[in-house]
């Protein structure tokens, strides 16, 4: 069953909680779309371990899509929520009972799901609006799927 922990994203706790284990967002550098093995999944592993040992999170390079992504989250949601015709709840990590492995998603879909918000960069969301498609690379983070049935939410694409 999944555990909910209700902290606020990139809060202290938040950290604590994703410390030394697999999350979504990182799953591609573990699995590829096509379902192969990551070419980056022993140097994932070597920082997971480290986080463990040192017992904080390692820092990485922040890209300026990603702090796109941090500033109009809200607006995004927002819009999902008119343009859906539903509520949507901040939620901070969601992990397994046994702690071996989390997600962060953006918002919960009522009982139905979760909402994982991409804001790319302008020219980037020209592109898939061209292109009709998402860009293969999301396909890992947004393939972790909890079956309803056994408690879980399944994942939003």
């Amino acid at each position: 069953m999944p555990v909910f922990h209700d902290v606020a994203q990139y809060s202290e706790e938040y950290d604590r909680l994703r410390l030394g284990i697999p999350t979504s967002s990182n799953f591609h550098k573990i699995i590829t779309p096509q379902g192969k093995p990551s070419k980056q999944w022993r140097e994932y592993a070597c920082v997971l371990i480290a986080e463990r040992i040192l017992q904080h999170k390692i820092e990485f390079y922040n890209s300026p899509a990603m702090e796109r992504g941090l500033i109009v989250e809200a607006e995004a949601a927002d819009w999902y929520e008119f343009d859906q015709d539903v509520t949507v709840q901040r939620i901070g990590v969601i992990t397994d009972e046994e702690h071996t492995m989390g997600c962060s998603p953006d918002r919960l879909v009522g009982d139905d799901g979760l909402l994982e918000i991409k804001a790319p960069l302008p020219h980037t969301q020209v592109e898939y609006w061209i292109s009709g498609e998402l860009s293969e690379r999301f396909r890992p983070q947004l393939q972790l799927r909890v079956p309803a049935k056994l408690g879980g939410y399944p994942m939003l694409a």
